[in-house]
């Protein structure tokens, strides 16, 4: 069921969106993997975003060009951001050359904690699938789409710290 699913989400996969939020609150297997093609969907959208000049991506634009003319140790230890994860990820981004990943993966990882949260937590909790999907329509609809779209670090830091504390606890 899952291959064949699959395979329909590589022909089609925005047409895919409202099987997948039918299958994440119906089906009791592969809930991650819903929820990564969910958060990948949107993703999709900020790969396709060309940002002004004032926003945050943009400058983070501006560094990924920057870091693709720099060695990875020097990458490493540059001198805007003391950040070592991050200057990772955005050198490996600039070494790339697509720049739409950026955003891409911020959306992506951002909208995939907070749906895994609420959908785990609902599961756990036993709560009718009718609020588990009003639940994910109010985070579709209320998780601006900007915010990690343009800044990638803080909204991905955010939703990192969300699932750690939420796995803790």
């Amino acid at each position: 069921m899952i291959i064949i699913f699959l395979l329909f989400y590589l022909l089609t996969p925005i047409l895919m969106t409202p099987f997948i939020i039918f299958l994440l609150i119906y089906s009791e297997k592969y809930t991650k993997i819903y929820s990564f093609l969910l958060s990948f969907n949107i993703g999709i959208i900020g790969y396709y975003f060309v940002p002004p000049i004032n926003f945050d991506l943009f400058r983070h634009f501006l560094k990924l060009d920057e870091l693709s003319t720099l060695s990875l140790i020097d990458a490493l230890q540059y001198n805007q951001s003391p950040l070592v994860i991050e200057n990772l990820w955005f050198y490996a981004i600039a070494l790339i050359g697509d720049y739409g990943l950026l955003p891409l993966g911020a959306i992506t990882l951002s909208y995939y904690f907070v749906i895994v949260i609420t959908v785990e937590y609902c599961k756990s909790r036993k709560i009718s699938k009718i609020y588990i999907l009003t639940a994910i329509l109010l985070i579709l609809s209320w998780y601006q789409l900007i915010n990690p779209m343009s800044g990638v670090r803080f909204s991905t830091a955010l939703s990192l710290s969300a699932y750690g504390i939420y796995k803790i606890y």
